[in-house]
């Protein structure tokens, strides 16, 4: 098989089957896109589309690709072009032993990530505001047990927030 080109939406339906053995998907292209899998219920926390590789390459920054469900990572995703839209129940999570790379003002997701795995990670967040993008990276380092990492860059003011968890300010986390 080879790799999959789409200059388009990507959709699978709950009779449907997918799977890249190993390949990469592009989403490319001058529009808008999204990746979604009608009639498919995943399990609480479970993706319903999972991607071995998977390259965000529209032909501009101001372009989106919005999940309409939860999507995985198993290998890699690299961001060139285009911001993904994802929310807290259509999330990207990248899975144990895969990257994120190129993540820039041009490419970033805007909403959750997830990360498993005990690796290093600097997960590819930033905030999409009337087109004007501000690409902010949050990183997570020194882990010491395999879990699931949640992450999404909040514009605004912490202290509007509401206070910091005892656990985040055991952590060493402050406002």
């Amino acid at each position: 098989g080879g790799d999959l080109v789409l200059h388009g939406n990507f959709e699978r339906h709950s009779n449907g089957f997918c799977d890249d053995v190993g390949r990469a998907t592009f989403l490319r292209g001058n529009s808008n896109t999204t990746i979604s899998t009608p009639g498919v219920n995943p399990a609480p926390d479970a993706t319903t589309q999972n991607f071995s590789y998977l390259y965000i390459d529209k032909n501009s920054a101001a372009q989106t690709v919005t999940l309409n469900c939860p999507v995985g990572i198993n290998n890699l995703i690299d961001f060139s072009n285009g911001i993904v839209v994802s929310s807290a129940a259509n999330f990207l999570q990248i899975n144990s032993g895969a990257a994120a790379t190129g993540a820039s003002f041009n490419s970033f997701v805007h909403g959750t990530v997830r990360k498993v795995g005990t690796q290093d990670f600097l997960f590819p967040t930033g905030f999409l505001d009337v087109n004007t993008p501000h690409f902010r990276p949050i990183g997570i380092s020194s882990l010491s047990g395999a879990n699931t990492f949640i992450a999404e860059f909040v514009r605004g003011n912490p202290r509007n927030l509401g206070p910091i968890s005892a656990a985040a300010t055991a952590a060493g986390l402050s406002t």
